[in-house]
């Protein structure tokens, strides 16, 4: 809930619409100039020929028409709270809509699922010596904004249905606009977590990008070393056989061969080797070619 106190915001629009829209609040007894919905279910009541039963026959919704369950008697005033609320929904900049078997209000593009209703009561009758029991209307109505839980509902007591439109559709601008502002800051979050989630991806990037050229520098600086330690090696074996006199041709064969694998694998010289040419100079490892034979 976004309002600190939803109600009061209710009561303070519901007073507001009832000081300046009064006049269009009110539901006739008879329905004029009826909108398309109320002609669509008195088509289909047509249709089905269910004007012929009783006053106190239930009279349900079929698909595709406002959800509506009222006996004959009260059917006409059902129509015309509809017809009443629809037209007044409309003049708000809201509108109601019939989806198959569900009828919603539509207030800053939130749907609303509602209904209009009768209350009915268990009746005990005897019929061939036996004793039965039906449900007959009470002639009070409710209108419910069906949801999972908890509902809301506004019943007939003191004041008749058609007393309450000011309230409910006060409600339903309230919560529509509730459900817009809900809407705006779910967007920023998704906004603020997919920010954060491409700043992470970013990162993630250059961290791996950073980490390839560290690794090589380190690399590098490991050679290096290895190098260092390699030309001092080369350098001590030829200083050693000079002073004891035992620079062979072959020593110097092998002297002049290791120097250039050490200038081969120093970083900073890095001397062209005909032989360990693409040799990986960090693992030493020969990169064998797949064979395949067919």
């Amino acid at each position: 809930m976004l309002f600190s106190d939803t109600d009061s915001v209710i009561k303070k629009l519901q007073e507001e619409i009832e000081n300046t829209l009064q006049s269009k609040l009110i539901v006739p007894a008879k329905l004029t100039k009826p909108d398309k919905l109320i002609i669509a279910f008195q088509d289909d009541l047509k249709e089905r020929e269910i004007g012929k039963r009783s006053p106190d026959y239930l009279v349900e919704y079929s698909r595709d028409n406002l959800d509506m369950k009222i006996s004959m008697k009260n059917f006409e005033r059902g129509l015309c709270f509809w017809d009443t609320l629809i037209k007044f929904l409309r003049y708000r900049g809201h509108v109601v809509i019939v989806e198959d078997v569900n009828t919603y209000i539509v207030v800053k593009n939130h749907r609303f699922k509602v209904l209009l209703r009768e209350r009915t009561k268990r009746e005990v009758y005897r019929e061939d010596n036996r004793e039965r029991s039906r449900y007959v209307p009470t002639g009070s109505l409710y209108f419910q904004y069906h949801r999972f839980y908890p509902q809301k509902e506004w019943k007939e007591g003191k004041e008749k249905i058609e007393k309450q439109l000011s309230n409910i559709v006060a409600y339903f601008e309230t919560k529509g606009e509730e459900e817009r502002l809900e809407r705006i800051e779910n967007e920023k979050l998704k906004e603020k977590e997919r920010e954060e989630k491409r700043l992470q991806k970013e990162l993630e990037e250059k961290q791996e990008k950073e980490l390839e050229v560290f690794k090589s520098l380190l690399q590098d600086s490991e050679r290096w070393h290895k190098s260092v330690n390699l030309g001092n090696y080369i350098n001590e074996i030829e200083t050693k056989a000079i002073a004891a006199d035992k620079v062979t041709e072959e020593l110097k064969t092998w002297l002049d061969w290791a120097k250039k694998k050490a200038d081969w694998y120093d970083p900073f010289i890095g001397k062209e080797d005909d032989i360990l040419n693409g040799i990986d100079k960090s693992s030493l490892i020969i990169k064998k070619k797949n064979s395949f034979s067919w």
